[in-house]
């Protein structure tokens, strides 16, 4: 029987490992009021925006850091202003093989500036490199960097509390 009650306990702690793994949240910010120096060119967004409009973070919500997995699930984009205004904006999957999600609009918040239609990352040199756009080469579209040590893993309250 206590062989039983170990089995059964191992399993549940196996399955929780597993399960937990696989619903890890990554936020990633992105200053953009104060980058560091390898990523000043963030600083050049503001320049282009209306003082009301102006952001301190954007943080994006992913389910992985690793992009070939990313890919297929949506992604979530958080605006921070200047002011403490809040926006979010959902990404779902279009173009897996370039990396580019699309705007669910029924879900999103508009915000002016940044409400475009795709979205589109890439890692290269330790690097993610976010665009946002309507059309691919518009002068418009919105171009940041970001790194692996900007995102930080979460875990979803459900799985700490051991709630269902």
């Amino acid at each position: 029987m206590q062989k039983y009650q170990y089995m059964k306990n191992l399993v549940l702690i196996l399955l929780l490992t597993i399960g937990s793994s696989s619903l890890a949240k990554h936020i990633c910010q992105i200053d953009i009021v104060n980058p560091r120096a390898s990523l000043i060119g963030n600083l050049d967004l503001n320049k282009r925006l209306k003082p009301h409009q102006r952001l301190n973070v954007m943080r994006l919500e992913l389910d992985s850091l690793d992009l070939r997995t990313q890919v297929a699930k949506e992604t979530k984009v958080h605006f921070y202003t200047l002011d403490s205004k809040k926006f979010e904006s959902i990404y779902k999957p279009y173009n897996v093989s370039q990396f580019v999600w699309r705007i669910d609009f029924s879900r999103s918040q508009i915000f002016p500036q940044f409400f475009k239609k795709d979205l589109n990352l890439i890692e290269h040199n330790a690097k993610y490199y976010l665009r946002m756009y309507d059309v691919a080469k518009e002068e418009s579209q919105i171009s940041l960097m970001f790194e692996k040590r900007d995102c930080i893993e979460v875990m979803p309250n459900k799985i700490l509390t051991g709630a269902r």
